[in-house]
């Protein structure tokens, strides 16, 4: 049990390393590819090193001893494939991930789940005439993906991606008033 608690705060240093150089190089007046590349490494590790110590505080809680245990955490994935899901959203969000397999679904599903608030199974409870493509849409939309990158992931134009949107804003009747990408960003 301690050496968990003492790997968490060790990571909790680098973590705060990683966000100090970030902001210095957020600060500096250079912004070239490099500088680019190097704050999307730092913010990389970040992520990397939040996911390893949100499973190591989740095996800390299962150390203890409890007489009243928490309820168990649905939707938890191996440590492995939380850091995979998040490295899944970043060459998603630099652009460099193409068509995604079905395990790569269910990482991001989870992944979107767990930062926005159980946003997909919200969704899926208050639209269950959602299709998995729709929900495919508002998993890119609520990551803040472009237009033209989510056309990319499903190797569609995007006027057929436009017209997704279209029919998916018809199964979300209760909300015609807003643009998809709104509703998205609201829900």
């Amino acid at each position: 049990m301690h050496k968990l608690e003492q790997t968490i705060r060790d990571d909790e240093e680098k973590m705060e390393t990683y966000r100090f150089e970030i902001n210095k190089y957020r600060l500096s007046q250079i912004h070239s590819d490099e500088y680019r590349q190097k704050v999307t490494d730092l913010n990389e590790r970040l992520l990397t090193l939040s996911a390893h110590n949100l499973a190591l505080q989740e095996q800390l809680k299962g150390e203890k001893v409890d007489e009243d245990p928490a309820p168990p955490v649905k939707n938890v994935l191996p440590l492995a494939e939380e850091e995979e899901a998040f490295r899944l959203l970043l060459s998603l969000k630099k652009g460099t991930k193409r068509e995604l397999a079905p395990e790569e679904w269910n990482q991001l599903f989870y992944l979107v789940d767990f930062l926005y608030d159980d946003f997909l199974s919200r969704l899926r409870e208050t639209h269950p005439a959602l299709t998995a493509h729709d929900l495919h849409i508002c998993c890119l939309l609520k990551i803040s993906l472009s237009h033209e990158d989510i056309a990319r992931i499903f190797s569609t134009t995007t006027d057929s991606l436009t017209r997704a949107k279209g029919r998916l804003k018809k199964r979300l009747n209760s909300f015609s008033h807003l643009n998809i990408d709104s509703f998205v960003n609201r829900f």
